[in-house]
């Protein structure tokens, strides 16, 4: 398949759990974009970091489908409903013991666990339930994504989310970059990018 379609599909994946940040936004004025973009993103920043020390496994099966030659094969501590799950007490946890923003720390939670039903919509069924468990779920709507794409490009373009309506920004410029699953592809968010100054 042509690449720009595997981008494509790729990119709304990602944007996908991205758009769960900046909806939470709306939910939890008062937490801040990057650690809304992380909370959403920690099983995949959690991955790499697994994967580099031999703890989680993948392979490299070009082919096994059309948008990826990934083969996660073991990816429970990172991916796992039930570890998400505990990783979602544990990430709003630190941050309601640092900030004291309950509403803050409970979308944050969430935000860990749609990483688990999002991937669950779209990945093949790799997604274990629990650790040592042999259950894999996935709905595998990427690949049907992946099929009737045919080459159309998917472009992520600002004027599709209205960042100026984030009514808090840090008064001191910030930058985050994340680094996402294909180790190509970064996000970078500045307070230039996001917020605008008042009138």
């Amino acid at each position: 398949m042509h690449l720009d379609v595997l981008a494509a599909v790729g990119d709304e994946m990602f944007i996908g759990h991205f758009g769960v940040a900046l909806a939470a936004k709306k939910v939890a004025p008062r937490t801040s974009l990057g650690v809304l973009v992380l909370a959403a993103q920690f099983a995949d920043l959690l991955w790499p970091i697994l994967l580099l020390a031999g703890i989680e496994h993948v392979e490299i099966v070009p082919g096994i489908t059309r948008v990826s030659p990934f083969d996660f094969t073991d990816y429970p501590i990172s991916h796992s409903l039930l570890m998400l799950l505990v990783w979602s007490v544990v990430v709003g946890g630190i941050y309601y013991a640092l900030r004291r923003y309950r509403r803050g720390a409970l979308v944050i939670a969430a935000a860990v666990i749609s990483h688990w039903i999002l991937d669950f919509i779209v990945h093949s069924p790799d997604l274990p339930l629990r650790p040592g468990g042999e259950l894999r779920l996935g709905l595998g709507t990427l690949e049907f994504l992946a099929s009737v794409h045919r080459g159309r490009s998917f472009v992520f373009r600002r004027r599709a989310l209205d960042l100026s309506e984030l009514n808090s920004c840090p008064r001191q410029c910030w930058s985050l970059r994340f680094l996402v699953s294909d180790g190509l592809n970064f996000l970078r968010l500045d307070k230039h990018a996001i917020c605008r100054p008042s009138a």
